[in-house]
């Protein structure tokens, strides 16, 4: 037995004084699991297991089996705690790009659950247009269909819709496209011929570029406070092939709603925020995860 007295507890105050049970090592995980794991003691934090287990038990080093144990704990780890965040990564800026549409970048989003929003189907009605141009354009110049997007949507935005009497491009800026008939039109009617023309694309190529500088300029600028702003409450982490870790993944059936499963092992590093995570068990075997996604996952403790 050892007899204890709390440090809050005065000398005088002997009724205060506890008498512990020594416990060996061969039960100190009965002992930790009963403080810890139990409904009736509902998997609280270091604090309240300790002070659970000083009042009847003691053995050295107790306060480090409890950390240890309350962090290798699997349920708290899946769960979490209210105010346990996992702290972001640095910020990596997106580099600005070269020049307007010099790269487009897509994603999808889903599965989302399903609601009442049906099909649109002057959307559906406009793809089946858009198809048959492809199919025309590819024959007629036998080159790849993505070639001809570009022309083939400006068709589409130049030309009269007959349900409003407008084309696209008159009803989002106000005036009518300068298509290849205005040019046309524009060019017989000049009085300069060439010149006027030659001068305006020059020009506007001019304009254009230097607007597109000065966009860089204050987008490096922007970037850079943003990335002193939002460093402020990060630290780097990483992880290494093989290592255990718990992922931040969507409920099956309930995308919008989300919670941590694992232990999965991560298979490869892209690159510093990235991660190829092998997730047998559900639909697919790997995923892609961001680092804030992640969090490390500690092996159960075994007292023997």
């Amino acid at each position: 037995m050892r007899k204890w007295r709390p440090s809050h507890v005065s000398a005088g105050d002997d009724w205060l004084t506890v008498h512990q049970i020594i416990i060996p090592r061969y039960y100190r995980s009965q002992i930790l699991s009963l403080a810890h794991d139990s409904p009736m003691v509902g998997h609280l934090g270091i604090n309240k297991t300790c002070n659970r287990i000083q009042k009847y038990f003691y053995w050295p080093g107790m306060r480090k089996d409890v950390v240890l144990y309350c962090k290798t704990c699997h349920k708290c780890q899946v769960v979490g705690k209210p105010n346990q965040k996992i702290t972001a990564a640095p910020l990596y800026p997106i580099p600005a790009m070269s020049e307007p549409f010099s790269k487009v970048i897509v994603d999808c989003v889903g599965p989302l659950p399903k609601t009442k929003a049906e099909s649109q189907g002057a959307v559906e009605r406009f793809h089946q247009t858009l198809k048959n141009m492809i199919r025309t354009y590819c024959h007629d110049t036998e080159k790849e269909w993505d070639e001809g997007i570009p022309v083939l949507l400006f068709a589409v935005r130049e030309s009269v819709q007959e349900s409003l009497g407008f084309s696209p491009f008159e009803l989002v800026f106000g005036h009518e496209a300068r298509g290849p008939l205005k040019l046309l039109r524009e060019k017989w009617l000049s009085s300069e011929g060439d010149s006027n023309i030659l001068k305006y694309v020059m020009d506007f190529r001019s304009r254009l570029t230097k607007a597109c500088e000065l966009a860089r300029a204050n987008l490096s600028a922007a970037q850079t406070r943003m990335k002193s702003w939002y460093d402020k409450n990060t630290r780097p982490r990483s992880f290494s092939s093989r290592d255990k870790v718990l992922v931040f993944l969507p409920v099956p059936g309930a995308s919008l709603k989300a919670r941590y499963y694992g232990p999965y092992v991560v298979e490869k590093k892209i690159n510093n925020l990235n991660y190829v995570i092998q997730t047998p068990g559900r639909r697919k075997k790997t995923r892609l995860c961001h680092i804030n996604q992640m969090k490390p996952y500690f092996e159960v403790m075994i007292f023997l």
